[in-house]
């Protein structure tokens, strides 16, 4: 927070500042502060696509997903030679709409292979398809490149990144547990 802060003090009209700025109040949980932020980095330099694409993830997981597809679709026309994770917010999109057959579809365009990511969001992918053979290939091999997995991932993790949107949480969780991996017990809201 600190640095960001400074970065704004030293330059209020740089892009990368505000953006840093952006992303340090999303996860402190400040999404008004993070609103503001990204869309002063956006209008700095509009071309940024790197910037578009995190901040427009970021947009969609706290919950203003027409403002985050607009965004990351904005930054992949940009940048045709984008990075994969520019897709994440839209390939959630599917899978929070239970469009699970295009969210798989997204997930074969991003050639991530040695990223856990892409492994569990696809385990659970699959597992809703009721692929449960490709869902445990994907399984296996998150577990092969993130083999604490099981230990950090839940609720608590998942709400870091995805506030406000405990519906959604719950039904990733939903897909994972179903995709067969088997989480530490997480406590609900209530301490049951």
């Amino acid at each position: 927070m600190l640095a960001a802060e400074s970065a704004l003090d030293a330059d209020p009209a740089s892009q990368m500042a505000n953006y840093a700025f952006a992303v340090v109040q999303y996860f402190r949980g400040d999404l008004g502060a993070f609103r503001a932020a990204a869309e002063r980095a956006l209008a700095l330099n509009p071309r940024c696509s790197y910037t578009m694409a995190y901040v427009g993830r970021l947009f969609c997981y706290s919950g203003d997903w027409e403002r985050g597809i607009q965004l990351t679709t904005r930054a992949i026309q940009l940048s045709p030679h984008h990075p994969g994770w520019y897709h994440y917010g839209i390939l959630l999109n599917e899978y929070r709409q239970r469009r699970y057959a295009e969210a798989l579809a997204i997930l074969q365009t991003i050639n991530m292979p040695d990223y856990w990511v892409m492994h569990f969001i696809t385990a659970m992918t699959q597992a809703q398809l009721g692929n449960r053979s490709a869902a445990q290939i994907e399984v296996e091999r998150t577990l092969r490149l993130c083999p604490e997995f099981e230990l950090f991932f839940g609720r608590t993790h998942l709400r870091k990144w995805i506030p406000n949107q405990p519906d959604l949480v719950e039904h990733m969780l939903q897909g994972v547990k179903l995709a067969g991996f088997r989480l530490r017990e997480e406590p609900d809201d209530c301490g049951n």
